[in-house]
């Protein structure tokens, strides 16, 4: 016998913790209800005369080669060539060749040297856990993609990430990728789309979460653009003190009311720069109130009927979104990844 699933090799380890014989520690850790501490497995058995010796690269008794590959820190054996190498700072293990790879101290981790220069630091970044399956990053053996904000997930959670339609990072809500060519396809969306009269000059401030800059934008139901890098991936914010209060009470849409007067119901719109389309009960004729809860009422149908179509373009913008965002996937971060671990 030779091995197990995860490595080939001529020795098994005696857990330090239950005292139990497992080829390598994933097979133990597959099994057992807590983990192994590779670091402190002390006695290894040889698999072919069962001689129980200390961590060595040799059977102490038959000399057969436990691996071609060993690592007496990591207490790593294995026969297949994967490049492994130990890296001190991370303190374990990788695969894929030393010098395709440099430890970044500020990440704390081994990363691609294609992106030695241009990627973004995040101190301790690989520390944590993957913010899509909670898997611990820094000893998992599963391919690794490093985002444009610095944070990093599993491929395959990227992956599933665009499938679903997300775009942007679980963590900070960066784009993930280049999302320009989407953005000119909503720039036209809205073109086509007009907002009723009541919406038109309507402006919110807002927060860029791709710039990290704020601006004052038009108000539109497909979507708040930045006016500093074009991005659609925005969110409400807090307007500056001192700000100009007109341009301040100007920046929610209106929301349509009823008021409830001693003749008739009328629907009243109100915006937060107080301006009302109330309409007052008059003393003078039953006939003037009926007329102007009539023009009201069809106001306030005309705005609905907006709205829908515009709902409708919105519907039709997200599911552009999804695909766009899908099909982007396999542009990205190919040279990003780092090394594997072992």
């Amino acid at each position: 016998m030779e091995g197990c699933q995860h490595y080939i090799c001529r020795c098994a380890y005696v857990s330090p913790c239950c005292k139990k014989i497992y080829v390598c520690r994933l097979c133990h850790d597959d099994v057992e209800q807590h983990e192994i501490d590779r670091f402190a497995v002390q006695e290894i058995v040889c698999l072919k005369c069962d001689e129980h010796q200390p961590i060595r690269r040799t059977c102490i008794k038959c000399e057969v080669v436990f691996g071609n590959y060993f690592c007496e820190i990591c207490r790593l054996y294995d026969d297949n060539d994967k490049k492994q190498f130990h890296c001190m700072q991370c303190g374990i293990c990788r695969i894929g060749g030393r010098e395709n790879f440099f430890h970044c101290p500020k990440c704390d981790m081994c990363l691609s040297i294609n992106i030695k220069d241009s990627h973004k630091c995040v101190e301790g970044v690989c520390k944590s856990n993957c913010p899509v399956c909670m898997d611990n990053l820094h000893t998992t053996r599963e391919k690794l993609n490093v985002l444009p904000c610095g944070h990093i997930c599993h491929e395959r959670c990227f992956t599933n990430l665009f499938k679903s339609g997300i775009y942007a990072c679980p963590v900070c809500c960066q784009s993930m990728c280049d999302m320009s060519h989407h953005w000119r396809v909503m720039d036209i969306e809205i073109e086509q789309v007009e907002m009723p009269n009541e919406y038109k000059d309507k402006k919110n401030w807002i927060l860029c979460r791709d710039c990290h800059k704020e601006c004052d934008t038009k108000f539109h139901v497909i979507g708040l653009k930045c006016l500093h890098c074009g991005s659609y991936n925005t969110c409400g914010a807090d307007r500056p003190a001192g700000a100009d209060a007109a341009a301040a009470n100007a920046t929610t849409a209106p929301t349509t009311t009823f008021t409830s007067t001693s003749t008739t119901t009328t629907p009243t719109t109100t915006t937060s720069t107080s301006i009302t389309a109330t309409t007052t009960t008059s003393s003078t004729t039953a006939a003037s109130t009926a007329t102007t809860a009539t023009s009201n009422t069809t106001t306030a149908t005309t705005v609905t009927t907006a709205t829908s179509s515009t709902t409708a373009a919105t519907t039709a913008t997200t599911a552009t979104s999804s695909t766009t965002a899908a099909a982007t996937t396999a542009t990205t971060a190919d040279a990003t990844d780092p090394p594997d671990t072992e």
